[in-house]
C-alpha cells in the first residue's frame, strides 16, 4: 500500500479503538453510563457541597442517585481534593457509610441494585481503579472493598447509636428518613474529616425535625439552613 493508503488504515484502526473503547466504558461502568441523568441528579453526582437532601416519593431515583455519587467517589482519586480539599499530602479518603433502616434491607438492595445495575462490571471488576471485591458477615452484606483503597460499609438504624462510634468517615449517605436519636451520632463520625452527608428520603416516620429541614414555615425554624436541598415531585 502506497503511504497515504497506509495513513489512512491507521486513522481508520485508532477510530475503532476508541469506539470499542467507548463500547467497553459505556457497559463496563453503568453508574456513569447506564441510566440518563435528571438534572437535579446530575448536580447531587457533582456537588461538594457538606450537606445535601433529597427528599421524593418512591421510586424516582433518590437511591440510585446516591449510589452512583458513592461509586463515583470511591473510583475517582483524581477528583478527591475537589470533595475534601483538607486533605493533606499522601492522605485518602478511606471508609465511607452507606446506611439503611435495615441490615436485610442493605443486602437486598446490594445484590439487586448495586451490583444488578451500578457497580462497575467486565473488565473493569477487577481494574486497578474501578476494581472492588464485596464482604459479608453472617449472611448479610458488611461491606465494598474497592481497589483505590476506599471501603464502603453497610450499617443500619436497627443499629445501637453506642455501636456507631469511633470511626471517622469521609462519606456518610443516610438512605431514607433518619431516626433523630441517631443523627448526633452519625454527624459527628464527619468532625474530623470534614466529610460529606448525602441523605435521600422519603417521609414517613413524621418527624418535625425534617418538615423543619424541608418545608419550614418560616426562615427562623428552618434547620440546616446551608444544606443542597431538593424536593422532587
Amino acid at each position: 500500500p502506497s503511504e497515504i493508503d497506509q495513513k489512512i488504515y491507521e486513522l481508520k484502526v485508532q477510530k475503532l479503538n476508541r469506539l470499542k473503547y467507548d463500547i467497553e466504558m459505556k457497559q463496563g461502568l453503568p453508574h456513569i453510563h447506564s441510566w440518563p441523568w435528571y438534572k437535579w441528579a446530575w448536580e447531587i453526582y457533582n456537588s461538594t457541597s457538606r450537606e445535601i437532601f433529597l427528599t421524593s416519593a418512591n421510586q424516582v431515583s433518590k437511591s440510585s442517585t446516591a449510589i452512583r455519587k458513592n461509586i463515583m467517589l470511591a473510583t475517582s482519586p483524581e477528583r478527591w481534593k475537589e470533595f475534601w480539599p483538607a486533605l493533606r499530602e499522601h492522605q485518602t479518603p478511606s471508609l465511607f457509610w452507606y446506611v439503611m433502616p435495615t441490615t436485610g434491607t442493605c443486602t437486598t438492595e446490594f445484590e439487586n441494585k448495586w451490583v444488578k445495575e451500578f457497580l462497575p462490571r467486565n473488565d473493569f471488576k477487577n481494574d486497578k481503579k474501578y476494581g472492588w471485591k464485596e464482604e459479608y458477615f453472617k449472611g448479610e452484606i458488611y461491606a465494598i472493598n474497592f481497589e483505590s483503597g476506599v471501603q464502603i460499609q453497610f450499617k443500619s438504624y436497627e443499629m445501637k447509636v453506642k455501636n456507631l462510634q469511633s470511626s471517622s468517615v469521609y462519606h456518610l449517605t443516610c438512605d431514607e428518613e433518619i431516626p433523630i436519636d441517631h443523627l448526633a451520632e452519625f454527624k459527628s463520625r464527619l468532625n474530623a474529616t470534614d466529610g460529606l452527608f448525602l441523605n435521600p428520603f422519603t417521609c414517613t416516620i413524621g418527624q418535625d425535625y425534617w418538615r423543619k429541614t424541608i418545608e419550614p414555615v418560616t426562615k427562623t425554624e428552618e434547620l440546616h439552613k446551608g444544606a443542597l436541598k431538593f424536593q422532587i415531585s
